[in-house]
């Protein structure tokens, strides 16, 4: 019986590994792409609220599995100290002895992982977050919303006055120290 547990332990882990990849894999995609949009959208308009409520959703998303998958490795952690307080004293040889290796086998937690990149627990996506938050996940709307205005103060018709805009707004936020601050204060 314990060695069937085992083989579908194995033969479980395998499913979940490869699904739990692609899922964290595409989570991740849509959480880049989103920042990217919400770096070009008004803070103001009601898509940078479905923006801001879609990557809140995907973080949530992600949060669940790793939630479950920090709760298997604790309650894993249980196992060999349950078995252990059983009641084994007066058992047979033969169950103590499974008993035993049950034991031993159950010394290290359970754990999800996503083909064996990265396990599936708080601390990964507390890890995860941190990166996106340093990196992506928090751009100056303000400045962001800031340089667009500058741009399409005139209409734009052709490539060639969408590099002479930029151009012009990259000299207006140059010449504004003011502007400068609050991007690095941010």
């Amino acid at each position: 019986m314990l060695l069937f547990f085992c083989r579908t332990r194995s033969d479980v882990y395998q499913i979940l590994n490869r699904n739990l990849f692609g899922q964290f894999f595409m989570s991740t995609v849509a959480l880049c792409f989103t920042s990217l949009q919400l770096s070009v959208v008004s803070p103001t308009s009601t898509q940078f609220i479905a923006l801001i409520t879609y990557e809140i959703a995907l973080l949530a998303e992600l949060l669940m599995f790793c939630w479950w998958g920090n709760e298997l490795i604790m309650k894993s952690q249980l196992i060999p100290q349950a078995a252990f307080e059983s009641d084994w004293v007066e058992s047979s040889v033969s169950y103590k002895k499974d008993l035993a290796f049950f034991i031993m086998r159950t010394q290290k937690p359970m754990t999800l992982f996503a083909i064996d990149f990265f396990s599936i627990s708080l601390s990964t996506f507390i890890l995860a977050g941190s990166d996106w938050f340093q990196y992506d996940g928090v751009p100056d709307f303000n400045f962001w919303g800031y340089t667009k205005d500058l741009l399409y103060e005139v209409e734009i018709n052709t490539e060639g006055q969408l590099r002479e805009r930029i151009a012009d707004a990259a000299n207006q936020i140059r010449n504004n120290p003011e502007t400068l601050n609050s991007v690095y204060e941010n």
